[in-house]
């Protein structure tokens, strides 16, 4: 019993660090995806000098495909993970 909770806690942790790091940049790129909607100046000031509104559409495309890999990688992991975790249901 003690060794299979100590199975189980390690997974979690592992678990939950996985699904953090996705989710985290699943966010990120929702948040460029909308920079093509956002007046210029709202940009911060660091960025205001190099910003295009070309650049800013490609940074937007991008970050949709990005979007997608992570979502595509979640659904993955979130599989793998189910796989793993099925001894111990």
């Amino acid at each position: 019993m003690e060794d299979s909770f100590s199975c189980g806690f390690i997974f979690g942790i592992v678990t939950a660090g996985t699904l953090g790091f996705i989710l985290t940049r699943i966010r990120e790129s929702r948040m460029r995806m909308r920079s093509r909607n956002r007046p210029l100046d709202t940009f911060p000031d660091s960025q205001q000098s190099n910003l295009t509104p070309g650049g800013i559409v490609r940074e937007s495309n991008l970050a949709t495909v990005g979007c997608l890999f992570w979502i595509i990688v979640l659904a993955i992991a979130g599989a793998v993970l189910y796989l793993l975790a099925i001894p111990w249901l």
